[in-house]
């Protein structure tokens, strides 16, 4: 199964004992030892987070620190095991595999060459109510700003929102911005506050990349908002903003605030955003 990116290398280890034995299972028995035995990678390989660096050059951007031990050796797996033109295999992994196994799965989409079943394994994960597979399948490399189209992508990006995940987490929501988008953040924001319960820190950081109208007067609102990680997202929203499109009213208020801003975290904030 072809790559769009280097992988990582198997540390010497469980992970590297692991994607050995079962390929060793697979040269003996044939390719229905990798249906039969994919489930061990877990318990031979271990759940550990490698800690593996990623490399800030990999186009498609790919999150390796995010793989555990297992989840490693899953990918080497399929890349050297699933044959060209048999990639349906994977999706058949997935339909029977249990939640470590889809998750490994859906982990490994993000080094895997695009085919007709990566957006089917993507939706899958966005539509089942387990977080973790949908942080597998989502966050922490660029295969959904890739994948996805508009609406599926801005509701996989609320979604995100509901729980409350960072946005770096998902590399390409620069490009990915869209009035859509923006306008359904908005009213996420105004739900959430008719609630009594905390909006998305990163609400209007995204917003204000396809701003809509009422985006800049709650940023300017934001920035005096008596919650430090509200003024915190309003003034990291600034700073976005500003780096494509110059607001005199906005930079006022920006001024105004650090001149009474209490708290050292936003006022260097306040600084980096005004260049100063």
């Amino acid at each position: 199964m072809r790559t769009d990116v280097p992988l990582a290398p198997l540390p010497n280890g469980p992970a590297k004992e692991a994607f050995d034995w079962l390929s060793a299972r697979i040269a003996t028995q044939g390719p229905s030892a990798l249906t039969t035995f994919f489930a061990s990678l877990p318990r031979r390989a271990g759940r550990v987070f490698l800690h593996l660096r990623d490399e800030p050059n990999d186009s498609p951007s790919v999150g390796w620190h995010a793989f555990r031990a297992c989840d490693l050796a899953a990918v080497h797996t399929l890349a050297a095991h699933v044959p060209e033109g048999l990639e349906t295999q994977v999706l058949e992994l997935f339909e029977h595999g249990d939640a470590e196994e889809r998750r490994m799965i859906l982990r490994a989409l993000h080094a895997l060459a695009v085919g007709p079943w990566t957006e089917t394994l993507l939706l899958s994960a966005h539509r089942c109510n387990d977080a973790v597979l949908f942080e597998a399948a989502m966050a922490d490399g660029d295969l959904p700003a890739r994948v996805l189209g508009d609406e599926d992508y801005n509701r996989m990006i609320l979604k995100a929102a509901f729980m409350d995940l960072p946005l770096d987490r998902f590399p390409g929501w620069e490009e990915r911005a869209n009035p859509d988008l923006s306008t359904s953040l908005l009213e996420f924001m105004t739900e959430r506050e008719a609630a009594g319960r905390p909006i998305w820190a990163d609400s209007l950081r995204l917003a204000v990349r396809a701003p809509v109208p009422g985006v800049l007067d709650r940023l300017r609102g934001d920035l005096w908002h008596g919650d430090d990680g509200r003024r915190l997202g309003a003034v990291r929203a600034a700073l976005d903003f500003r780096l494509t499109t110059s607001d005199e009213a906005l930079e006022e208020s920006l001024r105004l605030r650090q001149s009474l801003e209490p708290s050292d975290e936003i006022r260097r904030a306040l600084k980096t955003a005004l260049g100063s």
